[in-house]
């Protein structure tokens, strides 16, 4: 393995390690979804009854979109983490170190990646336990996952930038809430 990439696993296995000691904050996250899905699953089940919606489920048209929200919402505010490491000081010892400088910011993103894979999956599970249908089957779900984690990790690059950038809290909300809300 090359430098830059092992560089970039133990910076990523960091923010993991503080990802598994939180437990609450991965059901946290997955509250919003499983609100989208089953409260509005159900309280719009019968809108698939007007002509040419496309299909029998509401649940089917709902699941994809609730997993890439969750994959954009949870990857919009990944600058913030790199604001606090930036204002608590660790990210200046880091740079002390030997890491190169894209490991810091790659094992960041990469942890985010994960992390909305883990979710997507979780997530397209509760949709089937609700009884959504997936006519793409196996390879559509994947398709879906991949596209998830990569438009996350996009959104999640974009923030960690601007959080490295403006470093203000209030800026960064801001931000997100115009990039977030129609």
């Amino acid at each position: 393995m090359s430098t830059a990439v092992s560089q970039t696993w133990y910076m990523t296995q960091r923010q993991l390690m503080v990802f598994a000691r939180q437990p609450a904050y991965a059901i946290i996250t997955l509250i919003q979804p499983v609100i989208w899905l089953f409260l509005f699953g159900n309280l719009f089940k019968k809108v698939v009854e007007l002509g040419g919606f496309g299909t029998t489920s509401y649940l089917d048209y709902l699941v994809p979109g609730v997993v890439v929200m969750s994959a954009l919402s949870s990857n919009m505010w990944a600058g913030m983490g790199t604001l606090d490491e930036i204002q608590r000081g660790t990210l200046n010892r880091f740079l002390t170190t030997p890491v190169s400088r894209a490991a810091l910011m790659n094992g960041n993103v990469v942890n985010n990646g994960l992390i909305t894979a883990l979710q997507s999956v979780i997530i397209v599970l509760l949709g089937l336990l609700g009884g959504a249908d997936y006519p793409g089957g196996i390879g559509g779900i994947a398709i879906l996952i991949v596209a998830s984690v990569l438009l996350g990790t996009i959104f999640g690059a974009l923030s960690n930038a601007l959080g490295m950038l403006v470093r203000e809290r209030e800026s960064i909300i801001g931000i997100n809430t115009f990039l977030l809300l129609p």
